[in-house]
């Protein structure tokens, strides 16, 4: 049992086990957290209204308070254990969004991670001597 992923050309895969999605489902619907996104949607106009923005300013503000909403679309995930449906919705990719540049900082600390050598590694720090340090 998993997930069912409507991905909108009518196929449908399975990607997690029922029982974490279902607990997933639960913690969607009770979830208090603030974004960016949050606060640009709720104080944006304003805050465009106060100050004067380039167009990549204006550009950058849009997207972040599109990220994850269904502005952008998405995708239904349904358990097919309890039937609970959850949107996903797509993310702008916005170099400057931190919902998007999160997943990609942390997947590069991942790739930085894998090429590590296996062995202990020592910072060490060693003071310069006088006539070093005026170079």
């Amino acid at each position: 049992m998993g997930i069912q992923v409507d991905n909108g050309d009518g196929g449908v895969s399975i990607t997690q086990p029922a029982v974490e999605h279902c607990s997933l489902a639960r913690q969607s619907k009770n979830r208090l957290s603030l974004t960016v996104g949050d606060i640009i949607r709720r104080y944006g106009d304003h805050y465009r209204q106060t100050h004067s923005l380039c167009p990549e300013q204006n550009k950058a503000l849009d997207a972040i308070a599109s990220c994850r909403t269904a502005t952008l679309g998405g995708h239904l995930y349904r358990c097919d254990h309890c039937g609970a449906e959850i949107p996903i919705y797509n993310s702008c990719n916005n170099r400057h969004c931190p919902t998007c540049q999160t997943i990609a900082r942390l997947r590069w600390i991942e790739a930085r991670q894998a090429d590590l050598l296996p062995i202990p590694y020592l910072d060490a720090h060693h003071p310069w001597c006088a006539p070093c340090g005026r170079l």
